[in-house]
């Protein structure tokens, strides 16, 4: 039978497939969650209260050949976390980094390409990263709790993604400065004020 899955602060649409042995695109594609993708432009975007439909499993045979190995791989396993560095709005080129997951303590190593774009493989139901970078700059990531845009955390979030503040949790002075730097690169009339243009424009350079 179907479960109505809670959404829990923390979990996305990636991490709840992955619980249930699931495909994302599986559950989010299914009718029963059409309402809930009306809300909610991504699947990884979700509020803590959400229901997420996950259907009936459908068992599928293979046929394979006796006295061999075989390898079956799980799709959507792992996920891809992507993230690009700005400064002033130019993209942050050729930064050597270092990305923690979880509480490890080694992490990997790899460098921003020209765009200042970084990929990264991890499990779907990790919930937090570090990403170390040049002059002991290091970033804490969480992941999976990226709120609505139509949340004042969500707006939070996305400007502290994009650089602009330098924690989710800035003062009045440091939102307001970063919301107008905002609007103004984003050619929006600077008010200071978030509204559904400032929105809309900061779903479309955050990408989600």
């Amino acid at each position: 039978m179907p479960i109505d899955h809670v959404v829990a602060d923390g979990e996305c649409l990636s991490s709840v497939a992955f619980r249930y042995g699931f495909h994302p695109e599986t559950i989010w594609e299914d009718t029963a969650n059409a309402a809930l993708k009306e809300a909610r432009p991504s699947g990884y975007v979700l509020l803590a209260g959400d229901v997420v439909v996950v259907p009936e499993k459908q068992f599928k045979s293979v046929s394979c050949g006796t006295a061999k190995r075989h390898q079956f791989r799980r799709n959507a396993v792992p996920e891809t976390f992507r993230l690009q560095l700005l400064a002033d709005g130019a993209p942050r080129a050729g930064v050597k980094y270092t990305f923690l997951l979880g509480e490890a303590t080694a992490g990997i190593e790899g460098t921003t390409d020209a765009d200042g774009k970084l990929e990264q493989w991890i499990p779907p139901d990790c919930e937090k990263a570090v990403l170390l970078l040049p002059d002991d700059e290091r970033r804490e990531i969480s992941l999976g709790r990226m709120r609505p845009v139509t949340d004042d955390r969500g707006v939070k979030s996305r400007l502290f993604n994009l650089g602009l503040i330098l924690s989710t949790t800035p003062s009045a002075f440091e939102l307001d400065v970063a919301i107008r730097a905002f609007q103004r690169s984003a050619g929006l009339a600077v008010t200071g004020v978030v509204d559904d243009d400032l929105r809309a424009a900061l779903l479309a350079a955050h990408g989600c």
